[in-house]
């Protein structure tokens, strides 16, 4: 078993050519005995934008604080804290905090 506080964890920028004002903790990785997910928290701070991206893990984010915009090529869906979102292998996506506050979303993802 493992158990932690995410004050305790690491906050790094997130590298990703193009991101601005956003941060990635990892909570649980294979670090921690994970075999095939992790769980970040990603924070986009005011005016924090993920450009548009694509890799080969999916994502199933939820929503815990703060208001914010998930977007593809072709749509964009707001999101509040309780939302959740899936997006799929190889889909592009991106996303930008719309409020004042900071924008934190759990983000498990596979490897």
């Amino acid at each position: 078993m493992y158990a932690g506080k995410t004050r305790g964890v690491k906050e790094d920028q997130l590298p990703m050519e193009g991101v601005k004002n956003a941060t990635i903790q990892w909570l649980i990785s294979e670090k921690e005995g994970a075999k095939g997910f992790a769980m970040r928290l990603v924070t986009l701070k005011k005016g924090g934008v993920i450009p548009l991206h694509v890799h080969p893990q999916i994502h199933e984010q939820y929503i815990l604080k703060g208001r914010g915009v998930l977007f593809t090529k072709d749509s964009e869906k707001e999101l509040e804290p309780g939302d959740f979102a899936f997006v799929d292998s190889n889909e592009a996506h991106g996303m930008k905090n719309m409020g004042d506050e900071d924008f934190e979303i759990i983000c498990c993802m596979n490897f």
